[in-house]
C-alpha cells in the first residue's frame, strides 16, 4: 500500500489522551494522519494522581534508590506535575539525574529482561524505585522477584473508565462510516468498552488491533469478541506508532511478523443490521 492508498482507510484509536493536549496533538493521530490514514478518536481512560507526599519526598531525596523505574507516560507526568507545582529548582530537577535506558523494549517482560541485566552488572545497596498505576500487570514485577531485584513500589496514578465512553461511542457507532480498523491500547480499554461494542456493527464489520500481549489476552476472555473470529484479531506485538503505520500500510497479513494472526478475516462488505449493545 503507498501512501495515496491510506487516504481511504479509517481507523478508530480507543486510547488514553493527555489532558492538557488533547487527542488531536497525540503522537499516534499526528502520525498516522501524516500518513494520511483518516483517523477516529475516542478517549477510554481519565486519571487521577495520587501519593504525591511520596512522590515529592523521591523527587527531594533522589539518592534513595538506585535507579527509577517507569513504564508509563502517566508516571512521567507525575514526576514532572510535582516538580512545576511545588516550584523545585531546576538544581532539584537535573539532581534527579536521570538517563533513559530499555525505551525500546516494547513489552513488560522485555524491559524486565534490561533491568535485570543491568541490576546484574551494577549491583547496590539501595533498592529500585517502580513508579506505576494503583492496578497493573504483575508481568514486571514477577519477573523482578524471580531473580531477586531488591526494588519498592510505589503507585503514583489510577486510571478509570472515562466518563464519556459509553456516550461517545454509542454516537459513533451511529455514524453510517464504519472504521477498517479499531486499535485497542490496554486491557482495561477492552473491558469498559464491552458492554456497548458486543455485537455492534463496529466489532463485526471492523479489524481489531490488540496493542501488546495483555491487550489481546483480554479481548479471548472477553464477552465482546465471544462470537468474533479471532482471524479478525490482531496482536501488534511491538507498541510504536512507526510499527503500527507500517503494519497498517502492508495490508498483506500473510507476510507481516509484527501481527500474530497472520490470517485476518475481511468482513467490512458484509452487512448485518444486528446491534445488541448497550446504545439505546
Amino acid at each position: 500500500m503507498n501512501t495515496s492508498d491510506c487516504q481511504s482507510v479509517r481507523i478508530l484509536l480507543l486510547k488514553s489522551f493527555n489532558s492538557d493536549v488533547g487527542p488531536m496533538d497525540d503522537r499516534y493521530v499526528k502520525e498516522l494522519r501524516s500518513s494520511n490514514f483518516i483517523v477516529d478518536c475516542i478517549p477510554a481512560l481519565e486519571f487521577e494522581f495520587m501519593n504525591d507526599d511520596k512522590l515529592i519526598k523521591v523527587l527531594r531525596c533522589p539518592d534513595m534508590y538506585a535507579d527509577l523505574i517507569v513504564t508509563s507516560p502517566r508516571s512521567c507526568e507525575a514526576i514532572s506535575n510535582l516538580i512545576a507545582q511545588n516550584n523545585l529548582s531546576l538544581e532539584t530537577a537535573q539532581s534527579l539525574g536521570l538517563s533513559v535506558v530499555g525505551e525500546q523494549a516494547g513489552s513488560a517482560d522485555a524491559l524486565s529482561d534490561i533491568i535485570i541485566n543491568d541490576y546484574l552488572e551494577n549491583i547496590n545497596s539501595k533498592p529500585l524505585l517502580f513508579l506505576g498505576a494503583e492496578e497493573k500487570l504483575d508481568i514486571l514485577p514477577n519477573k523482578l522477584n524471580s531473580k531477586a531485584v531488591h526494588f519498592i513500589e510505589l503507585a503514583v496514578y489510577r486510571s478509570r473508565k472515562h466518563s464519556m465512553l459509553d456516550v461517545n461511542l454509542c454516537n459513533y457507532l451511529a455514524k453510517p462510516l464504519l472504521p477498517d480498523y479499531v486499535v485497542f491500547f490496554s486491557p482495561s480499554i477492552v473491558r469498559y468498552s464491552a458492554d456497548v461494542l458486543k455485537g455492534s456493527r463496529l466489532v463485526e464489520h471492523s479489524r481489531i488491533i490488540a496493542i501488546g500481549a495483555s491487550t489481546h489476552k483480554e479481548m479471548t476472555s472477553s464477552s465482546m469478541f465471544s462470537d468474533v473470529s479471532f482471524n479478525n484479531v490482531a496482536l501488534l506485538k511491538k507498541p510504536d506508532v512507526n510499527t503500527l503505520i507500517q503494519t497498517l500500510k502492508s495490508f498483506s497479513y500473510n507476510n507481516n511478523n509484527n501481527i500474530e494472526n497472520n490470517n485476518i478475516k475481511n468482513v467490512n462488505n458484509e452487512t448485518n443490521s444486528n446491534n445488541n449493545n448497550h446504545c439505546s
